[in-house]
């Protein structure tokens, strides 16, 4: 399920100058969810995902 997306002065991310992004990418306590993150291949979509939305975000700032 979807918890949505939130903005807090979490403290992870506080003290940082630069934007900062927590990311919580499945539940290790979920056996579905659990397969997927320990499967390498999902991990490369994952990765390459991730480092996709960061240069799009960077493109969107400039």
């Amino acid at each position: 399920p979807s918890y949505g997306v939130f903005w807090n002065n979490l403290a992870m991310t506080r003290s940082a100058v630069a934007p900062s992004v927590l990311m919580e990418l499945g539940f290790m306590i979920n056996p579905e969810e659990f397969e997927w993150i320990v499967n390498p291949a999902q991990q490369q979509k994952l990765a390459e995902a991730i480092a996709q939305g960061i240069v799009e975000w960077f493109a969107s700032v400039e």
